[in-house]
Protein backbone atom coordinates (compact mmCIF):
# COMPACT_ATOMS: atom_id res chain seq x y z
CA UNK A 1 0.00 0.00 0.00
CA UNK A 2 1.62 3.75 -0.93
CA UNK A 3 0.62 6.49 1.58
CA UNK A 4 -0.05 9.73 -0.39
CA UNK A 5 -0.57 12.86 1.37
CA UNK A 6 -2.39 15.84 0.30
CA UNK A 7 -2.37 19.48 0.24
CA UNK A 8 0.91 19.40 0.98
CA UNK A 9 1.79 23.33 2.15
CA UNK A 10 3.99 25.03 -0.89
CA UNK A 11 5.12 28.83 -1.89
CA UNK A 12 8.60 30.34 -3.00
CA UNK A 13 10.34 33.36 -1.12
CA UNK A 14 8.80 35.74 -3.97
CA UNK A 15 5.07 34.74 -3.30
CA UNK A 16 5.79 34.86 0.82
CA UNK A 17 7.17 38.65 -0.12
CA UNK A 18 4.42 39.42 -2.38
CA UNK A 19 1.20 38.56 0.23
CA UNK A 20 3.41 39.74 3.57
CA UNK A 21 3.83 43.11 1.48
CA UNK A 22 -0.10 43.32 -0.08
CA UNK A 23 -1.65 42.19 3.88
CA UNK A 24 0.76 44.81 5.21
CA UNK A 25 -1.68 47.67 3.65
CA UNK A 26 -4.52 46.07 4.94
CA UNK A 27 -6.90 47.82 7.48
CA UNK A 28 -7.10 45.82 10.53
CA UNK A 29 -3.48 45.29 10.78
CA UNK A 30 -3.82 44.99 14.56
CA UNK A 31 -6.04 41.92 14.11
CA UNK A 32 -3.78 40.10 11.34
CA UNK A 33 -0.54 40.91 13.96
CA UNK A 34 -2.82 38.83 16.58
CA UNK A 35 -3.53 36.18 14.57
CA UNK A 36 0.11 36.04 13.70
CA UNK A 37 1.20 35.76 17.10
CA UNK A 38 -1.69 33.47 18.07
CA UNK A 39 -0.37 31.25 15.48
CA UNK A 40 3.04 31.24 16.36
CA UNK A 41 2.09 30.43 19.93
CA UNK A 42 0.34 28.12 18.98
CA UNK A 43 -2.88 29.08 20.57
CA UNK A 44 -4.76 28.58 16.51
CA UNK A 45 -3.50 25.58 14.83
CA UNK A 46 -0.10 26.69 13.10
CA UNK A 47 1.02 26.24 9.32
CA UNK A 48 4.35 25.27 8.40
CA UNK A 49 6.47 28.10 8.73
CA UNK A 50 8.08 29.75 5.16
CA UNK A 51 11.00 27.62 5.08
CA UNK A 52 9.66 24.34 5.33
CA UNK A 53 7.31 25.41 2.32
CA UNK A 54 9.96 26.26 0.50
CA UNK A 55 11.52 22.96 0.24
CA UNK A 56 10.36 20.43 -1.71
CA UNK A 57 13.80 19.01 -1.38
CA UNK A 58 15.92 16.82 0.54
CA UNK A 59 14.31 18.00 3.66
CA UNK A 60 10.78 17.45 2.88
CA UNK A 61 12.29 13.68 1.29
CA UNK A 62 13.42 13.29 4.62
CA UNK A 63 10.28 14.18 6.23
CA UNK A 64 8.26 11.88 3.87
CA UNK A 65 10.88 9.00 4.63
CA UNK A 66 10.35 9.08 8.25
CA UNK A 67 6.80 9.27 8.36
CA UNK A 68 6.83 6.36 5.67
CA UNK A 69 5.01 8.37 3.16
CA UNK A 70 5.45 8.12 -1.07
CA UNK A 71 4.05 10.60 -2.57
CA UNK A 72 2.70 14.30 -1.82
CA UNK A 73 0.14 16.24 -3.61
CA UNK A 74 1.59 19.86 -3.05
CA UNK A 75 0.12 22.81 -3.56
CA UNK A 76 -0.17 26.41 -2.33
CA UNK A 77 -2.09 26.96 0.90
CA UNK A 78 -2.50 29.22 3.27
CA UNK A 79 0.64 31.48 2.01
CA UNK A 80 -1.17 31.56 -1.52
CA UNK A 81 -1.44 34.30 -4.24
CA UNK A 82 -4.79 33.19 -5.52
CA UNK A 83 -6.47 35.61 -2.94
CA UNK A 84 -4.42 38.85 -4.01
CA UNK A 85 -5.95 41.46 -6.49
CA UNK A 86 -5.59 41.17 -9.94
CA UNK A 87 -2.71 43.42 -10.35
CA UNK A 88 -0.94 41.22 -8.30
CA UNK A 89 -2.40 37.43 -8.49
CA UNK A 90 -2.07 36.65 -12.09
CA UNK A 91 1.25 36.78 -12.33
CA UNK A 92 1.97 35.59 -8.84
CA UNK A 93 -0.12 32.22 -9.49
CA UNK A 94 1.76 31.45 -13.25
CA UNK A 95 5.17 32.36 -11.27
CA UNK A 96 4.65 29.64 -8.38
CA UNK A 97 3.09 26.97 -11.18
CA UNK A 98 6.25 27.16 -12.95
CA UNK A 99 8.53 27.00 -9.38
CA UNK A 100 6.14 24.16 -8.19
CA UNK A 101 6.72 22.29 -11.67
CA UNK A 102 10.57 22.58 -11.71
CA UNK A 103 10.79 20.75 -8.08
CA UNK A 104 8.49 18.29 -8.96
CA UNK A 105 10.89 17.49 -12.13
CA UNK A 106 13.34 17.15 -9.87
CA UNK A 107 11.09 14.08 -7.88
CA UNK A 108 8.30 12.94 -10.12
CA UNK A 109 8.21 9.82 -8.17
CA UNK A 110 7.81 11.77 -5.18
CA UNK A 111 5.68 14.54 -5.40
CA UNK A 112 2.81 15.81 -8.09
CA UNK A 113 1.24 19.15 -7.96
CA UNK A 114 -1.61 21.65 -8.35
CA UNK A 115 -1.62 24.85 -9.68
CA UNK A 116 -2.67 28.28 -8.07
CA UNK A 117 -5.21 30.12 -9.73
CA UNK A 118 -6.23 33.80 -9.77
CA UNK A 119 -9.07 32.97 -8.39
CA UNK A 120 -10.68 36.62 -8.92
CA UNK A 121 -10.47 36.46 -12.82
CA UNK A 122 -12.00 33.31 -14.18
CA UNK A 123 -10.58 33.83 -17.60
CA UNK A 124 -7.35 33.89 -16.58
CA UNK A 125 -8.20 31.04 -13.93
CA UNK A 126 -8.95 29.24 -17.03
CA UNK A 127 -5.94 30.05 -18.82
CA UNK A 128 -3.58 29.23 -16.11
CA UNK A 129 -4.95 26.19 -15.44
CA UNK A 130 -4.93 24.78 -19.36
CA UNK A 131 -1.42 26.00 -19.13
CA UNK A 132 -0.33 24.28 -15.90
CA UNK A 133 -1.90 21.19 -16.35
CA UNK A 134 -0.43 20.81 -20.41
CA UNK A 135 2.75 22.34 -20.35
CA UNK A 136 3.55 22.00 -16.94
CA UNK A 137 2.19 18.68 -16.04
CA UNK A 138 0.48 20.10 -13.20
CA UNK A 139 -2.69 17.57 -12.26
CA UNK A 140 -5.68 20.02 -11.38
CA UNK A 141 -5.75 22.88 -9.39
CA UNK A 142 -6.38 23.71 -5.22
CA UNK A 143 -8.55 26.97 -4.16
CA UNK A 144 -8.31 28.28 -0.85
CA UNK A 145 -11.43 27.47 1.31
CA UNK A 146 -12.96 31.15 0.68
CA UNK A 147 -13.01 33.41 -2.05
CA UNK A 148 -13.80 37.28 -0.94
CA UNK A 149 -15.11 35.49 1.74
CA UNK A 150 -17.04 32.91 -0.24
CA UNK A 151 -16.67 29.13 -0.92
Amino acid sequence: MKIITVEEHFTTPEAAKIIADYKATLPNQDKIKADDAAMTAGMVAAAPNVEEMIDVDQLRIDYMDKNHIDMQVVSAAGITPQLLPDNLSIDACRDLNDALAKHIANHPDRFVGFATLPANNPAAAATELNRAVTELGLKGALFSGTINGEF
